[in-house]
């Protein structure tokens, strides 16, 4: 799957199917992208989507999702907090390496089991900012060694 680098790059905006689980949950499948461009349309989307339904559950899969960045991890709060008023769970699944390791950072954990992603406490926004920093500025320097010995 190509993630575009940057928000010039993204084609379509996103669209959703949504299917009911035998277990009582509901399935959300986003395709496309989710970012700064949408978001604002997605929450309102989603919410007038999901107000018909009694959610005990979500499972989000991101299998299509093309694009996603801060603004998009918005919108899966947003989601979250929909079912946490009252559900049992909220699940991400399948989503591309790339979009792990931001919601990860984001503390959207256990993206590859379907378990629960449960509120933890922040460790702080300055501490998350300087492990996304020192996990890009490791990447910088190991592409800095391979530029250098072509």
């Amino acid at each position: 799957m190509n993630v575009p680098e940057t928000p010039t790059e993204m084609p379509s905006p996103s669209r959703y199917e949504i299917s009911e689980n035998p277990e009582g949950g509901i399935t959300l499948n986003i395709h496309g992208n989710m970012g700064a461009a949408n978001a604002g349309q997605m929450i309102d989307e989603l919410t007038a989507l999901l107000s018909d339904y009694s959610l005990s559950s979500l499972t989000v899969d991101l299998e299509k999702v093309d694009y996603l960045d801060d603004f998009g991890t918005l919108v899966l709060a947003h989601l979250r907090k929909m079912v946490t008023n009252g559900g049992d769970g909220f699940y991400v699944i399948n989503s591309s390496d790339k979009i792990k390791e931001l919601l990860s950072i984001l503390h959207f954990d256990s993206l590859d089991e379907k378990r629960s992603i449960e509120k933890k406490r922040s460790s702080g926004i300055f501490i998350r900012i300087g492990e996304a920093t020192l996990l890009h500025v490791s990447d910088l320097k190991y592409a800095d060694r391979k530029s250098t010995r072509l």
